[in-house]
């Protein structure tokens, strides 16, 4: 429509608007817990095309607190991280290579194989739901936050992990 006509509205451009969370992932758990508007409700409220799905009962849970939260897995057959979205390829640095090598002999490992790894990202279709459904935030950010948990220093940076906390959510949710 020409200008002063009525709005057209924004293309979708969320995976989360169209398609349903993966079983079992963050996205789909919260969907089923959170006190406040469920994606089926979002998505109605994003397209007014969409009947609005009668709310459910919350029962007695008004509000959730997440803090950095996210997957861990396990070098076992109970893996389910195959399908969460790896990170990025990167040439790794020569100098701290180096400084593992050297320390290999004196750091403790294990042979354990339900000893868990944090997943150091989400997939993108994760993420958007996270932000755009749920308004949680993803990452540790910068600043205070972000210097708190690293006490300060660049301990992650200085471990090879350059992508750190950014496979973590944060935020609360409230009916």
């Amino acid at each position: 429509l020409g200008p002063g006509g009525p709005a057209i509205p924004a293309p979708i451009t969320t995976t989360w608007l169209t398609t349903n969370p993966r079983p079992h992932s963050w996205p789909d758990l919260i969907d089923h817990l959170t006190p406040g508007p469920t994606i089926a409700i979002q998505r109605a409220i994003h397209d007014p095309l969409l009947e609005p799905p009668v709310p459910r009962s919350n029962g007695t849970l008004h509000r959730l607190v997440f803090t950095s939260c996210g997957y861990v897995g396990f070098h076992s057959r109970l893996d389910l991280l195959p399908d969460l979205g790896t990170p990025p390829v990167r040439e790794r640095n020569p100098h701290l290579v180096r400084r593992a090598q050297e320390l290999e002999p004196v750091m403790m490992s294990s042979t354990d194989r339900l000893l868990g790894r944090i997943h150091p990202i989400f997939s993108q279709e994760e993420r958007e739901c996270l932000q755009g459904a749920f308004d949680l935030r993803t990452g540790w950010g910068w600043g205070q936050e972000a210097e708190r948990k690293c006490h300060g220093r660049f301990d992650p940076l200085e471990d090879d992990e350059w992508m750190a906390g950014m496979g973590r959510f944060s935020g609360e949710l409230r009916d």
